[in-house]
């Protein structure tokens, strides 16, 4: 389409929404008016969503544009997009309307892409695009397979990945087995070459020796995408195909979005990315611009940490002021930066202090007073008056590496604090009706969050016992398993003409039960009552007979309920209590707190004991090289440590067990950190 241009005009309402009282510097005002392809690589705390948020804002005021084009705004997280959302729907509800789109990758793929390729090659749309869900047919998949007798050709196919999938290893049969499990759980299929890859690697091919075993694991996996349950990876994969297949949609694509913007660059994977490249890259029509920063990239396949960022940044421009840090902090950050872009990728301090600077603080601690360490936390934050700042809405959290228990000792969040994994912010699905009901979203005070949660379950029964409906559309006729929708409908036109309809029965106890969880709080009570509600009127409504062993399983499974507190009230200057909130690195990336405090937690070895974080603590060069193949630990706990200490706006602590600090503990004055002994 022809050059279009942000309008000054358009461009102050914007400051005026997204940052009442300021304006736009130059080095922002640069991307945010730049209109053609390329990559913008922003520090922590840079603002770089909400210039994005800026440049959506003047092309929203623009729109409908000439040719009935639109946008294409994705992100890596819900978390990311919702943002967005909130922000600019108000006053901007046209650029959530056809023909833009603004969403995660995965949702992007799954609605123009996979969805489609599904149908047409299994015969159903996606029911479920859930790893948690597909592990659990994974499982069952691997219990069902039959081990070969002694002696037995050709093997059965577990043999075979057992003595693959194994070897050179040193293992016991039982970790063995576990191994294979892995396997069949995060294997993908490449449709178009049919050939199975793990582990980045092709493992078995149509064309193969071992056709055999590629043809076995290839039907329980479409038996699996027949049912419409997918992994996040099989979107990518099914999308690819129908692009391959179906090329002409590629030009459709490239039509309707004339500018695509995608955020959190860094944490995309290759076949994400790979993805949207084959559908825009070589388009004269579409502007693609990807944001990000590549030392932030801490989410690898596995759950391991990503060293090498997917992302190959092009055409770069960088933002390397930040609004969050202080300058004292941003000089320590930078310490830990392990891809500087040729140092051109440096944070600077662009943060308006109205009082102190307060110095980064180590705390040394030992096993009979840690478990002070969030006392002292909160006697800082009380110390610098940090509850009456502005910046005090942003929170108070305690984060490190590792947070379930180690073994042998080791330290982590869950042996220093008792932290337990926050499932109600992370998930919807759970392997009991238990979980369904003790962990639902309670951030929101809405009857709706427990509601949603209870009919989840109940269709999650469904799907266990083999319930399916049947569907129409396309002039074809096919089963899937229950949504929630189905459900409902299903139940209202049950008995609907009898004197007590099921659907009132249904809707007053789904009532009572939301207010037995969500404000009685009487857990067993609503438990007990829904059990027998599911082996009396579910049964009998959906015709389900007896109970297959994983339906049982899931209604009777046992939960402990039992959370670890996270708010610690003390006596202070100010007489509220302080929520101070532990959680991994992982899950606070993205994030901006007032205070935080990164406590050393052993990942294989504890962080300092890590080749070139010593010298980074001191503001000495690490002499780690991103490009090298060796220091995978060094370069690992980098990236977990410049996310981490890159959270806070105004006091950041770092707790250090004593028995590894480092002889001359002057080193540290020196190089600008205050000393804290912790007390017993």
């Amino acid at each position: 389409m022809p050059a279009m241009l942000i309008d000054e005009k358009h461009l102050s309402e914007a400051e005026r929404l997204l940052i009442p009282g300021n304006t736009f510097n130059e080095e922002r005002r640069e991307f945010i008016f730049g209109l053609q392809s390329g990559d913008l690589l922003a520090v922590p705390g840079s603002g770089k969503t909400t210039a994005l948020m800026a440049k959506l804002f003047c092309l929203s005021r623009q729109m409908p544009f000439h040719n009935h084009s639109g946008l294409l705004v994705l992100a890596h997280t819900n978390a990311s997009v919702n943002e967005i959302i909130a922000k600019l729907n108000p006053t901007c509800p046209r650029l959530f309307e056809y023909p833009n789109f603004v969403g995660t990758i995965q949702s992007f793929a799954n609605k123009f892409l996979a969805n489609n390729a599904n149908f047409i090659k299994f015969g159903t749309y996606i029911h479920r695009n859930d790893d948690d869900i597909y592990h659990l047919e994974a499982t069952k998949y691997f219990k069902s397979l039959r081990w070969s007798r002694k002696e037995e050709e050709p093997k059965n196919l577990i043999n075979k990945l057992y003595g693959r999938i194994n070897r050179g290893k040193t293992v016991t049969f039982e970790e063995g087995k576990e191994n294979v499990l892995q396997f069949l759980k995060s294997f993908e299929i490449d449709f178009i070459n049919r050939k199975i890859i793990y582990n980045g690697q092709s493992f078995y091919t149509y064309k193969g020796v071992s056709q055999p075993y590629y043809l076995e694991l290839e039907r329980w996996k479409e038996s699996v995408l027949s049912k419409g349950l997918l992994c996040f990876a099989d979107s990518f994969h099914l999308s690819t195909w129908y692009l391959h297949n179906y090329p002409e949609v590629k030009e459709l694509l490239q039509s309707r979005f004339s500018f695509v913007f995608i955020d959190e660059m860094q944490d995309l994977e290759a076949n994400q990315i790979s993805l949207i490249e084959s559908v825009f890259r070589d388009s004269p029509r579409t502007t693609v611009q990807r944001i990000g920063d590549v030392n932030q990239a801490i989410y690898g396949s596995g759950k391991k940490v990503k060293i090498t960022c997917d992302w190959k940044p092009r055409d770069v421009k960088y933002l390397n002021g930040s609004n969050r840090l202080s300058s004292k902090i941003a000089n320590l950050v930078n310490g830990f930066t392990l891809d500087s872009q040729g140092n051109r990728f440096k944070i600077v301090s662009e943060k308006k202090v109205d009082d102190l600077d307060i110095c980064p603080h180590l705390i040394i601690f030992n096993r009979q007073n840690q478990k002070n360490l969030k006392k002292k936390f909160i006697e800082l934050i009380n110390e610098y008056g940090l509850t009456k700042c502005n910046d005090a809405t942003n929170g108070f959290k305690i984060i490190g590496w590792t947070g379930k228990e180690s073994e042998n000792d080791k330290l982590s969040l869950n042996s220093l604090f008792g932290y337990q994994k926050d499932f109600s912010s992370i998930k919807e699905h759970f392997d009991s009706l238990r979980k369904h009901l003790y962990i639902f979203d309670t951030k929101t005070k809405a009857l709706s969050a427990i509601r949603k949660s209870i009919l989840t379950a109940l269709v999650t029964i469904l799907r266990l016992q083999g319930k399916k409906i049947t569907k129409r559309t396309r002039n074809r006729t096919f089963q899937r398993f229950f949504t929630i929708s189905d459900l409902i409908e299903f139940i209202k036109v049950h008995e609907a003409g009898s004197e007590q309809p099921a659907y009132e029965i249904f809707k007053q106890k789904l009532y009572s039960w939301s207010i037995l969880l969500a404000v009685d709080q009487k857990y067993d009570l609503a438990y007990n009552d829904i059990r027998k509600f599911v082996l009396g009127e579910f049964v009998a409504w959906f015709s389900l007979g007896q109970m297959s062993i994983e339906a049982s399983l899931f209604i009777n499974g046992i939960y402990d309920a039992k959370q670890p507190e996270l708010t610690i009230g003390l006596n202070s200057a100010s007489p509220e209590d302080i929520k101070i909130q532990i959680e991994t690195v992982h899950s606070v990336k993205g994030q901006t707190h007032c205070a935080t405090m990164y406590v050393e937690t052993f990942y294989h070895e504890y962080e300092i004991n890590k080749q070139g974080i010593a010298s980074a603590l001191l503001g000495k060069p690490h002499k780690l090289n991103i490009s090298d193949s060796d220091c995978k630990r060094g370069k690992e706990a980098l990236k977990m440590m410049y996310v981490g200490f890159s959270r806070p706006t105004r006091l950041l602590c770092f707790a250090l067990e004593d028995i590894r600090v480092p002889n001359d503990i002057s080193d540290f004055t020196s190089a600008g950190w205050k000393i804290v002994h912790l007390n017993d």
